[in-house]
């Protein structure tokens, strides 16, 4: 069976890729003081308005920044707070978190501190700094109950889709939601949903997390609970409120090897840019995502990525976190790993052709672009020629050594002496080639048994 070359012109938002691991920044890392995030937590955010997400580090004396660029790396990092503080009684995130979010409407995230007896906010600047903190509520405060994020936790999102973050608590037997308002308070507090609570059975956020996105595209962020055998969706109302709860997923459970958010994290964003949030799951091996479809639930989950897998350098949440947000402005969620030495990201990919075998042995030529190449059954070809090399990163989903697979590369086009101009990173699944190319060429995700020796021609 032949598959006719893509176009490479036309974006695909049916599908999610990313390019390879790249060092964004050294800041931020564990040799620059960030050893744990119940004490030194980091954050993705768009502080200063421009469309890309910035890190906030909170330190033991100071909140520091480093804006996102266009180029998917972090700049300079400098002071923009010094009140939301490790010495400013902010000593544990498991007791008194923070939060980046929009909460009056500026297009620039806030920060907010939840306290012992205060919720604390302070507005995000045009120039990255946060402003004079105020009290915003006292209702969602350690005293009030709140007293562990692992049992009741509190997150920002807008629910009402009017455009300002609301805060969401997770109680023992309620779900309530304060709305934002234009000043940055909230309102207030009122209950919204009493599925999702610790009486229901999310008893550990560590092992029956619950996160906020807008999983249909609606405007208003849904509430995804992952639980024992299913992940359960709540569409958010204009009122606030939450609508009845279903089952959205079954993949990403506990039951399927999620058994800890320390170990095996999942998050939901945007990565296919569609407006529709997914399920970002990381693995031990692997990365997988499972798109948002318009009625809420998700689609196929796929393997996307290895290198920010727990076996890829990220063992543990606590120490060396893994976010997803937009770094570098193109409205695709990217991964940004947190290691002991440097912060590295993924940026995700536009999608231009996912070309798709079946049964029987297929030859899939990507063509110009960032291409999903997908052989299925039996042996096939994966092929790499002059348009190929005009640029673009294809990734091939199902590479099996077994079935006879092959790459085929034309060796003219790339510039390239012989085999030895080719290497390949098994933990990445990255296939990079020197030459005119000098790039990489592929990214080979969820690969069994690839050898260039044995499993790429040139032609």
């Amino acid at each position: 069976m032949l598959i006719d070359e893509g176009s490479g012109e036309a974006e695909n938002p049916d599908a999610a890729a990313f390019g390879p691991a790249t060092t964004a920044t050294t800041a931020f890392a564990g040799t620059s003081g960030f050893t744990n995030e119940d004490q030194f937590p980091r954050r993705l955010a768009d502080v200063n308005g421009d469309g890309r997400a910035d890190i906030v580090g909170f330190g033991n004396s100071a909140v520091v920044v480093a804006l996102g660029q266009a180029d998917g790396t972090f700049g300079t990092a400098f002071v923009a707070d010094n009140v939301f503080t490790r010495l400013n009684g902010f000593s544990s995130e498991d007791q008194f978190p923070r939060r980046l979010a929009d909460v009056n409407g500026d297009g620039r995230a806030d920060i907010i501190g939840f306290g012992n007896s205060a919720v604390a906010v302070a507005l995000g600047q045009a120039d990255g700094t946060f402003g004079t903190a105020f009290v915003a509520d006292n209702v969602f405060t350690r005293l009030n109950g709140f007293s562990s994020e692992d049992q009741f936790p509190r997150r920002l999102a807008d629910v009402n889709g009017d455009g300002r973050a609301d805060i969401i608590g997770f109680g023992n037997s309620a779900v309530a939601v304060a709305l934002g308002q234009a000043d940055g308070t909230f309102g207030a507090a009122f209950v919204a949903d009493n599925v999702f609570t610790r009486l229901n059975g999310f008893s550990s956020e560590d092992q029956f997390p619950r996160q906020l996105a807008d999983v249909n595209g609606d405007g208003r962020a849904d509430i995804i609970g992952f639980g024992n055998s299913a992940v359960a969706v709540a569409l958010g109302q204009a009122d606030g409120t939450f609508g009845a709860a279903f089952v959205a997923d079954n993949v990403f459970t506990r039951l399927n090897g999620f058994s800890s958010e320390d170990l095996f994290s999942r998050q939901v964003a945007d990565v296919n840019g569609d407006g529709r949030a997914d399920i970002i799951g990381f693995g031990n091996s692997a990365v997988a995502v499972a798109l948002g479809q318009a009625d809420g639930t998700f689609g196929t989950a796929t393997v996307v990525n290895q290198s920010f897998a727990r076996l890829g350098g990220f063992p543990t949440s606590s120490a060396t976190p893994r976010l997803v947000a937009d770094v570098d402005g193109d409205n695709r969620a990217d991964i940004v790993g947190f290691g002991n030495d440097q912060v590295t990201i993924a940026t995700a990919l536009a999608v231009n052709d996912s070309l798709i075998g079946g049964t029987g042995n297929d030859r899939l030529v990507g063509g110009t672009g960032n291409d999903l190449l997908t052989g299925g059954a039996d042996a096939d070809t994966f092929v790499f020629d002059a348009n190929a090399a005009l640029g673009g990163i294809d990734q091939i989903t199902d590479f099996n050594a077994a079935q006879g697979d092959i790459l085929e590369i034309d060796q003219a086009a790339f510039g390239i002496m012989g085999l030895a101009d080719i290497s390949f990173n098994a933990t990445s699944g990255e296939l990079f080639v020197t030459g005119t190319h000098n790039n990489t060429l592929a990214i080979l995700t969820g690969q069994s048994g690839f050898d260039i020796n044995t499993h790429v021609n040139l032609v």
